[in-house]
């Protein structure tokens, strides 16, 4: 049976075109995968959270900082693969459209897949079952009336309600900021959205997501309203929610094109305090090191004592920082040699630091013993209730190296370790990079004008 379009949601599919479409799917990814650890020096992740991400080994790599963004796009580009061949599939076998929303979700969708390829076909529902219930316009603009506004509303609230309490259990009782929060909730909301929406009357598709799109402002403005959320925060996450918030709108609305009893939507709900504790029992932090180098016109003496006694640095941070992330400010040692104490003074807090190596005009080396928040909630609050300002992206360890070069210059080297406890990485890591070349941009363009005598204190 010829498959002409694996991404449309309308038609039947057989066993074995789903089956072959499906491990078509898989192998694609853990091929790349695989070529992914391969060509990397390091993996510092768990190999088994490449069976819940499987693309999740080009974050890791060093060839381009967006290479991780690409990597979500296909993930997400995976994800509705999967849904859409599943929808089918489950409409062919007789089965409710709910089994076809787990096949695109981590740990359930394995045995999801299992269950749709093994099914044989079930006898074709009458054609009128859907015409009675309304008109099925598919991207049509149907305008909604008073009765399906209000479906609609109901929808959007569920979902923002799904999305509310999700972020307050995962983040609040469970300190948990994973998949499961930031690309399964979403889904399982709009899902809730769509359904609820769609059950009195079929809407049009692009009604489906409008109302998706509603749920999710709803859900931003409750988290930013009850203080759990900053706005920053909230747009970061909202970047990364609505293509999964979409598809379970689209998965929702089927279910409820297929007659589906509301007890899947509520199994999806309650699926999800188990997914958070498991990310809860499996955490995923991964380490990683970064350098970065600039090239000074002033001997290896004159840096060192400007690394050792760093002004504060005038010049503005950028946007995103004035907006909220840390960005440093000055930097002061009290004593000498391995054990003195740094002090990195940042615009959120200051990071206490102790010399691990000490040699002059050579290397500077420190652990970070204490880290200040990573950034300061833009909210209306004086306090939010977000534990990912700390300790969910650390800085670990630094090192300053000086290579003496010809014509009285020297290139000094900062190279950091940093700790990420937020998935998925693929969308995270490009963002964590992108902060710590900026600040240490700022930290080694202040060094090199104190160095060459272009700073005064």
């Amino acid at each position: 049976m010829r498959l002409t379009n694996p991404f449309s949601f309308a038609g039947r599919l057989k066993r074995r075109t789903y089956l072959a479409w499906c491990i078509g799917v898989f192998a694609v990814q853990y091929i790349v995968a695989a070529l992914a650890i391969w060509i990397g020096q390091e993996t510092p992740y768990a190999y088994w959270s490449v069976l819940i991400t499987p693309l999740r080994p080009i974050a890791f790599l060093q060839a381009s900082i967006w290479a991780p963004l690409a990597a979500m796009a296909a993930t997400l580009v995976v994800t509705w693969l999967l849904l859409a061949l599943s929808l089918r599939r489950a409409s062919d076998a007789g089965l409710g459209p709910w089994i076809a929303a787990l096949a695109s979700l981590p740990l359930a969708q394995i045995a999801a897949i299992a269950v749709l390829a093994q099914r044989p076909t079930a006898a074709e529902a009458p054609p009128s079952a859907t015409a009675a219930r309304g008109r099925d316009d598919g991207l049509a603009t149907g305008a909604l009336d008073d009765k399906a506004f209000a479906e609609g509303a109901v929808g959007a609230l569920a979902g923002a309600a799904i999305m509310v309490g999700a972020v307050a259990v995962s983040t609040l009782i469970l300190g948990v900021y994973g998949y499961s929060l930031f690309v399964v909730s979403p889904f399982v909301s709009g899902a809730a959205a769509g359904y609820a929406a769609n059950r009195g009357r079929i809407l049009s598709v692009r009604s489906t997501l409008m109302i998706a799109i509603v749920a999710l402002a709803f859900s931003a403005g409750a988290l930013v309203g009850l203080a759990l959320e900053g706005v920053v925060c909230v747009a970061l996450a909202g970047g990364l929610a609505v293509v999964p918030m979409f598809l379970g709108a689209l998965a929702g609305r089927e279910a409820a094109k297929a007659r589906g009893s509301a007890r899947g939507s509520l199994t999806a709900v309650a699926l999800l305090p188990v997914l958070f504790g498991f990310e809860h029992v499996a955490p995923s932090t991964v380490t990683f090191d970064q350098s970065q180098s600039v090239t000074i016109v002033a001997p290896p003496a004159a840096i060192w004592a400007a690394m050792i006694h760093m002004h504060r640095i005038a010049a503005p941070p950028p946007l995103a920082f004035r907006a909220g992330l840390a960005y440093p400010v000055s930097g002061e040692i009290t004593g000498e040699g391995v054990g003195a104490i740094r002090h990195g003074y940042f615009s959120t807090g200051v990071a206490v630091e102790r010399v691990t190596d000490w040699r002059p005009g050579q290397t500077l080396a420190f652990d970070i013993l204490s880290d200040p928040p990573s950034m300061h909630e833009f909210s209306p609050y004086a306090h939010v209730n977000a534990p990912h300002v700390n300790g969910y992206f650390k800085t670990l360890r630094a090192r300053f190296v000086l290579t003496p070069l010809a014509g009285g210059r020297t290139r000094l080297t900062l190279t950091t370790t940093h700790s990420l406890d937020l998935e998925p990485e693929l969308y995270w890591m490009p963002l964590a990079r992108w902060t710590i070349e900026q600040n240490k941009a700022r930290v080694l363009t202040q060094i090199e004008r104190q160095a060459e005598g272009g700073s005064t204190p």
